[in-house]
């Protein structure tokens, strides 16, 4: 039987992993020439803020957790234009007043544990860069910080980069219906906590998520 893996006793391999993913932070993907800046900015989140904000709006989330958020580029530099037309300077101007808290255990300018829950937990391209063992209690943590609900994105596929091992970047594929399993899980220890999202099977063949308790 395999261990069961905590995130304060987590598997050798994430221990290895996260070590990695620090270095990259600090050094860069120098296997795909990519420098520090570059290296998990985070610029995955962009195609999920739509979703994301209808959702915010919805369950009227006065705050936020950002798990996994890479660099977060998109809190301060991206320019969003809303419904009114309007420009904003990033997500922490266009998402305002939510208050957010960013996370990423593998870069150190947001490696601090959230100190308390918010109304969502987002999540995007994290999930699949885990150990597959981890990933319980990985997302245990994430269910754990919301008060109102999770958005997951997750892909089943390669990644186009590898790490400088070699190794795929996205160490964890597994199906859409293995991870269906482990997301009900988490969301069921934890009261049915509603989850949003979507998994992507293939680049092209997107799987829309959703539990909302009524």
């Amino acid at each position: 039987m395999m261990p069961e893996f905590t995130r304060q006793s987590p598997s050798p391999r994430y221990v290895e992993m996260l070590d990695l993913y620090k270095r990259m932070h600090r050094h860069g993907d120098t296997r795909n020439n990519l420098p520090a800046e570059k290296t998990f900015d985070g610029h995955s989140l962009g195609p999920h803020v739509p979703a994301i904000t209808r959702l915010l709006a919805s369950y009227g989330a006065r705050s936020l957790t950002d798990y996994g958020c890479g660099k977060a580029i998109g809190y301060t530099d991206a320019v969003i234009v809303g419904h009114d037309g309007k420009q904003h300077k990033g997500l922490l101007q266009y998402w305002s007043p939510i208050a957010i808290t960013l996370y990423d255990p593998g870069n150190p300018q947001h490696d601090a544990y959230p100190e308390k829950q918010t109304d969502a937990v987002i999540s995007t391209d994290v999930l699949e860069h885990i150990p597959a063992e981890d990933i319980p209690w990985v997302l245990d943590s994430m269910f754990s910080l919301a008060r109102r609900f999770v958005y997951l994105s997750i892909a089943c596929y390669a990644a186009a980069k590898s790490l400088p091992s070699g190794e795929n970047a996205h160490i964890t594929q597994k199906s859409p219906g293995w991870w269906l399993d482990q997301i009900e899980a988490a969301a069921i220890k934890h009261g049915r906590m509603d989850y949003h999202g979507a998994i992507f099977a293939t680049r092209t063949h997107r799987i829309d998520i959703g539990c909302r308790n009524a």
